[in-house]
C-alpha cells in the first residue's frame, strides 16, 4: 500500500540531475564525496536537505543552505516528555555544573565551567572531543543567526530534540 502511494507520487516528481564531469569540481567533492555534491547542488536550488549526516548538514549551512538533521527532530514525533529514553532527559538533573546533555550524535558536558562537545556517529562509535567554550557564554552569542559553531549546532539540536526545554541555555549562561 505505502509502495502504491510513493509510486504514485513519483510519477508526478520532476527529476533533474547533473553529470558527474561536473560535481567532481563541487567543493565539497573531496571532502564529502559525489553523492554530498550532487546534494549540494540541488539544495542550491532552495531545496531543504533532510538528512541524518552531520557532516554534511553542518557544510550546506556554511553555505548558508537549509539543511536539518533527521536525528535532531526525530524525537518530536514524543508525545510526552517522559516517553524519552533516560539517556535523553538531562532535564531530570537539578544541578547544572558537571552536567552532560546528549542528542544522539552531539553531546555538550559542563564540567568546572567549560562546555566540551562531542560528537559521533549513529554506528555506535565513540564519542570523540570536537571543541569546548569556557562559561559563562555572552549574551550575544545566543541571539547570534551564526550556525556554524559546534556549540551552537549541539544547542540547536538539543533544544529541538527538547522543546521548551532551556536547561542547556541556562547553563551555558551560568
Amino acid at each position: 500500500m505505502a509502495r502504491g502511494r510513493f509510486a504514485s507520487l513519483v510519477q508526478l516528481m520532476d527529476e533533474s540531475h547533473e553529470e558527474g564531469k561536473m560535481l567532481v569540481s563541487h567543493p565539497l567533492f573531496s571532502r564529502l564525496g559525489l553523492a554530498d555534491a550532487a546534494i549540494a547542488t540541488v539544495c542550491t536550488r532552495g531545496t531543504l536537505v533532510l538528512t541524518t549526516d552531520l557532516n554534511l548538514q553542518l557544510a550546506l549551512q556554511q553555505r548558508g543552505a537549509d539543511a536539518l538533521n533527521f536525528n535532531h527532530v526525530r524525537p518530536l514525533a514524543w508525545t510526552q516528555q517522559d516517553k524519552a529514553p533516560p539517556s535523553w532527559r538531562p532535564w531530570d538533573n537539578e544541578v547544572m555544573d558537571n552536567v552532560t546533555f546528549e542528542t544522539q550524535d552531539l553531546r555538550v558536558r559542563i564540567e568546572d565551567k567549560v562546555a566540551r562537545i562531542d560528537q559521533r556517529k549513529l554506528n555506535g562509535e565513540l564519542w570523540k572531543e570536537i571543541d569546548q567554550s569556557t562559561l559563562p557564554i555572552p549574551e550575544q552569542w545566543f541571539s547570534s543567526p551564526i550556525r556554524t559553531s559546534p556549540l551552537k549546532v549541539a544547542l540547536l539540536a538539543f533544544e529541538r530534540e527538547n522543546p521548551g526545554n532551556m536547561t542547556l541555555r541556562i547553563a551555558l549562561k551560568s
